[in-house]
This record gives structure tokens, C-alpha cells and sequence, in this order.
């Protein structure tokens, strides 16, 4: 596995100079949204349904009808992390019903 960062054990983490925080925590922050824009990509999302076929990947209006929810408070869940989404394309948005399930029975 290719290392993208080379980062202090966490045991030695207060070890870290104090001017040198912002950095570390902005170069984290440019890996994490790598990571993000990678595993929301198409190619991702049938690599994930090809290894795991039991995932199944609806539209938020689908969402909406099996939830009782009112389409426009799905895309407000997904907006704000609330619920977990993969979005396929610069708009269109995908959701594993179960995942979903699971995350709102987590937050009541």
C-alpha cells in the first residue's frame, strides 16, 4: 500500500510542535478529501455493489418512499452528513437503504 502521508504515531502526537499543527491538520484535511471524492465516484460505487451484490443503491425520491420521508428532507439528511450517501455525478445522489436505516436508528 502506498503511503500518502508520513504522520507521528499517535502515541507521540503531542509530540508535535505547536506551530506545526495547522499544517498537519490541513494536509489531513486535503487527504480526506481525496479519499471522499474517490470513494464517492462511480467507479467506486460498482467496484463496491461487484465485491458486495447484497448492496443495493437507490435514488433519493426511492429513499423518500420506503422511509416515509418528504423528498426534500432526504436530500437535507444527505446534505448535512446525517445520513450516508455516494453521489454519482456532480448532482445525482445514491443511497444504500439499509446504511441509511442503520443511521437513523443510531441518531433517535
Amino acid at each position: 500500500m502506498m503511503r500518502l502521508l508520513t504522520l507521528p504515531p499517535v502515541t507521540e502526537i503531542d509530540k508535535v510542535p505547536t506551530h506545526e499543527v495547522p499544517t498537519e491538520i490541513a494536509r489531513l484535511l486535503v487527504l480526506q478529501a481525496a479519499l471522499a471524492v474517490r470513494l464517492a465516484s462511480p467507479l467506486a460505487v460498482s467496484q463496491a455493489q461487484a465485491t458486495n451484490p447484497s448492496i443495493r443503491l437507490v435514488k433519493a425520491k426511492e429513499l423518500a418512499t420506503l422511509l416515509s420521508l418528504r423528498l426534500d428532507r432526504v436530500y437535507e439528511l444527505a446534505r448535512t452528513g446525517r445520513i450516508p450517501c455516494c453521489r454519482t455525478g456532480k448532482r445525482a445522489m445514491r443511497f444504500d437503504p439499509e446504511a441509511v436505516r442503520e443511521r437513523l436508528k443510531w441518531r433517535s
